[in-house]
């Protein structure tokens, strides 16, 4: 039996909004159905496995908001902020319809200010008002 192929083209402008996570949504159910799927972006921005190969993996600050209030936030350790986002979806933290911000973080600040047990998981607004003073 030969199955069919096809090639499907997506063309979601730079100023669309959510840009880069509808990019990575389409490809995550893609995949998960088992379907070879890749991107060929046209943007100044790295895929995922762009940043994997061409950066070092880092700390970030992930901020979660939307409209009307911040929602939290999260320290992880990536490659871009693809990787960032990917990593925070990883470890479970949901943030459907934020607004995401991606800061980098240096290796100093987070060894000086940023305790192991806040690493990696979903901060709260009180405990990221209480790193942001100390």
């Amino acid at each position: 039996m030969m199955l069919n192929s096809y090639n499907v083209r997506l063309k979601i402008p730079a100023e669309t909004p959510f840009r880069n996570l509808a990019i990575d949504s389409v490809l995550e159910v893609l995949r998960a159905a088992g379907i070879e799927a890749d991107v060929q972006d046209d943007s100044e921005y790295e895929t995922a496995e762009q940043e994997r190969e061409n950066n070092r993996a880092s700390w970030f600050f992930l901020s979660f908001a939307d409209d009307e209030q911040f929602l939290g936030g999260a320290f992880v350790r990536a490659h871009g902020p693809r990787t960032a986002i990917q990593r925070a979806r990883d470890l479970g933290i949901q943030f459907c319809g934020a607004t995401v911000e991606c800061t980098p973080a240096s290796d100093d600040e987070i060894a000086k200010n940023l305790p192991l047990e806040m690493r990696h998981r979903l901060l709260n607004e009180d405990e990221v008002r209480a790193l942001g003073r100390q």
